[in-house]
């Protein structure tokens, strides 16, 4: 017989009056191929079971706690609304529970993070786990603080303020006291699990869950941040709120429509004195008021700019916040009203702290208040900086208010805001504490105390206003108004800093652009004349200086033009132009970095810190940096917006002080 192949013909069979007989494979060869499908059919399965059971089991016990731990954030809500610490506390170790079940079902997935998507996705959810759990651990702590509070006071979770019994706001302020270890350890988890979530690349996240990843770490950053800022305030306050003796505060009123070097200028000024928790004492007053009692008597000579650029012969307290390092002018505002009172033979008042605040923070607390109406004056969240500015600068006169009389306004508006936010519900206190902190942060409040202890404290949170200290490169941008009225309120700011490395040599290049928007209107808008002071690293030594517009560039003399000195540890770059209405003008200033910004890049770091000018509304930043050596790791609180093996670039804001590391 012959074989045939699949390729080959059929031969017919000589003389076979039948049909072709073609050649069928035996069953001996089907049996092997069978059992070779079969095991690659069982592996496939095994492999599959392998994959889908640990997914599929694991991600249901994830999925399963995830829903849980969401319930269990609404019923924490629910039980603070009550003041119920016991629920809290049950369900802050529940949530600890259910943060272990999903730790140990992550670790069940084994080979499966493997793989790079779901390796990358599982790293940062586990970072993300271990700030939760550190952010819960830090609650546990202050829940015993509340449940100890709650036994020792009628209901610990009213506001202070709202407590009315004094001896009950004595035992509430004491045992606050007698808690500061537990505060400590409560805050010690919570900074941890900021350190942990701060080091997360969102980059990282990826596939199906990836949304959700992005919501829980912006959740979690706002807990913590939010934690962060409530802890310390909560640890000082029976020193802040006068525990053991009275504890008075000047306030000063910056109108950031006017701006000067710590935030605008002080129009009003006004004391506050807390005993046991109790506001016992609230006056305000016109700034002016204060100095005429110095008139002819206090000759101190003003800053020299002041003197040039505005005419003035003599300082008062209404020009003591000169200098943009906030503790260094809130001495000198000390100084000034102690000195003034005494020529105005008032008696003597010691103070424990001086507070800046701009109109910003007043109407975030508005937002949250409701509109406030005095003496037929509407105010609100949106209208508040103009009708106050209406009211003292021409209304008061149609009203026929003396001008000493013309800030009479403020202090009634004043208590009625204070009395709204002691009579707040717990919601609307939470709100109010998110408006503090937005505007602590964004330095429309400064904060000065005459304790150095509690000072340091919250100069360790950034509360101050200090001008930083910086090793490598630093970067401040000050403007002062000199007399040019409210014009800040129409100014468009943006900030654009460029590095270079030229010939061995680190080149500083900082643009700051100035958009006049508005026409001009009578004794409120005019050109804007700004004396200009641009804080660098000391030793910086200027290179060139121009201003551009329209016309197009225009050099800066720097031996007569540009003032050049050192302040704080920095080298200041001072310069006085003017804008005209509806115009922009440009102003540059190029320099060389000090050996020792260069020499710490040659050893393989850069850093850069930007600081924001207090009361300024938030300016646009670029940062361009580009070197001669390759990347090897950054920091920033931003992505940047690009990146290549020697240059970074960002695209930012001014809203808070910013910082970046660069490694090589």
């Amino acid at each position: 017989m012959t074989l045939l192949t699949p390729s080959s013909q059929p031969v017919p069979a000589e003389n076979n009056q039948h049909a072709p007989v073609y050649y069928q494979p035996d069953a001996t060869p089907r049996k092997k191929r069978s059992h070779v499908r079969r095991w690659i059919l069982f592996i496939l399965i095994i492999i599959i079971l392998a994959v889908a059971l640990p997914l599929a089991i694991n991600g249901a016990i994830i999925a399963q706690k995830a829903v849980g731990l969401g319930q269990r954030v609404e019923k924490i809500t629910q039980a603070a609304s009550s003041n119920d610490w016991a629920v809290i506390r049950s369900e802050l170790n529940g949530g600890s529970d259910d943060l272990a079940a999903i730790k140990k079902s992550v670790g069940y997935l084994g080979p499966l993070l493997w793989i790079p998507p779901l390796g990358q996705s599982a790293r940062v959810s586990q970072q993300m786990l271990l700030a939760a759990s550190d952010l819960l651990d830090g609650y546990s702590e202050a829940v015993v603080i509340m449940e100890q509070l709650r036994l020792q006071t009628a209901d610990a979770g009213q506001v202070i303020g709202q407590i009315k019994d004094t001896q009950q706001k004595k035992t509430l302020l004491q045992a606050i006291a007698d808690n500061q270890e537990a505060l400590d350890r409560a805050r010690a988890k919570i900074e941890q699990a900021q350190k942990t979530i701060s080091g997360i690349n969102t980059k990282d996240f990826n596939g199906i869950f990836k949304d959700k990843l992005l919501g829980f770490n912006q959740s979690l950053s706002g807990l913590i941040a939010n934690s962060e800022m409530a802890l310390p305030i909560f640890k000082n306050l029976p020193e802040l709120v006068g525990q053991n003796q009275s504890k008075t505060y000047l306030f000063v009123f910056q109108n950031n429509m006017e701006m000067r070097p710590t935030g605008g200028f002080i129009g009003s000024y006004g004391l506050l004195t807390f005993k046991a928790g109790e506001i016992t004492d609230l006056m305000t007053d016109d700034v002016y008021n204060l100095d005429k009692l110095a008139e002819g008597q206090l000759n101190v000579a003003p800053p020299q700019p002041l003197q040039k650029f505005m005419g003035q012969k003599n300082w008062f307290m209404r020009d003591a916040n000169w200098y943009t390092d906030w503790p260094t002018s809130a001495k000198n505002i000390i100084w000034f009203f102690d000195r003034e009172r005494e020529f105005g033979k008032l008696p003597y008042q010691r103070l424990d702290g001086v507070i800046a605040l701009t109109p910003d923070f007043i109407s975030n607390l508005l937002k949250v208040v409701g509109p406030i109406t005095v003496g037929g004056v509407t105010f609100t969240d949106k209208n508040f900086a103009m009708e106050l500015e209406k009211e003292v600068e021409r209304d008061y006169a149609q009203r026929g208010l003396p001008k000493s009389q013309r800030k009479s306004i403020i202090s009634p508006l004043t208590r009625e805001l204070i009395s709204r936010m002691e009579k707040s519900s717990l919601p609307n206190m939470l709100q109010a504490w998110l408006a503090f902190k937005k505007n602590i942060d964004e330095k429309q409040i400064l904060v000065y105390l005459t304790n150095p202890q509690t000072q340091s404290y919250f100069a360790d949170q950034n509360w101050s206003g200090i001008m930083k200290y910086s090793d490598s490169d630093y970067l401040l941008a000050v403007d002062a108004n000199m007399a040019a009225w409210k014009t800040d309120s129409v100014m468009k700011k943006s900030i654009s800093y460029r590095l270079d490395e030229k010939n061995g040599k680190l080149i500083g290049r900082a643009e700051l652009t100035y958009e006049h928007q508005s026409e001009r209107v009578n004794y409120f808008i005019r050109e804007y004349r700004d004396y200009l002071q641009l804080y660098v690293p000391e030793g910086s030594r200027p290179l060139s200086a121009y201003w551009s517009d329209q016309s197009g560039r225009h050099p800066i003399n720097l031996t007569s033009d540009l003032e050049v000195r050192n302040e704080f540890g920095k080298t200041v770059l001072a310069y006085f132009f003017s804008v005209e209405p509806k115009t922009t003008k440009t102003v540059t200033f190029e320099y060389e970095l000090p050996a020792k910004t260069l020499q710490q890049y040659q050893r393989g770091l850069y850093k850069l810190i930007v600081q924001k000018q207090p009361g300024t509304v938030g300016h646009d930043l670029h940062v361009d940096l580009n070197f001669s050596r390759y990347l090897s790791a950054y920091h920033s609180e931003a992505l940047p917006d690009a990146i290549s093996g020697q240059r970074l670039f960002w695209k930012s804001n001014l809203q808070m002080d910013r910082e970046f590391t660069v490694r090589f």
